[in-house]
């Protein structure tokens, strides 16, 4: 792959996390996927956010970075990243999810 890439610099609450290479085309799931391959953080407990954007996994990252090419990366509890993902594969699930998921924005919008 001879596509133009790019270095993300990406930090959570605690601080740098690391930096990672994506295509200079990529999206935050390429983002997502890199970070959970260098640093082990599942994907699906990554939100990121540029620019005070929360970005969706369709979004482009390059035109969100600034002139320092950072995100800040959120991280989902497990918890909620395991139902997100349950519900996502099977909405009728919802039904049995705890109080708290069926309140929770992005699950619900997941199913």
């Amino acid at each position: 792959n001879n596509s133009p890439m790019i270095r993300v610099k990406v930090l959570g609450l605690g601080g740098p996390v690391g930096e990672v290479d994506i295509p200079i085309e990529g999206k935050t799931l390429d983002l997502k996927l890199a970070i959970q391959n260098a640093y082990g953080v599942p994907e699906e407990e990554q939100r990121y956010v540029a620019a005070v954007r929360e970005l969706k996994d369709s979004d482009f990252v390059a035109p969100h970075l600034g002139s320092d090419a950072t995100v800040n990366l959120v991280r989902r509890p497990p918890a909620e990243a395991e139902w997100l993902r349950r519900v996502s594969k099977t909405p009728d699930d919802l039904g049995e999810a705890p109080d708290w998921c069926r309140s929770h924005w992005d699950i619900v919008r997941a199913a």
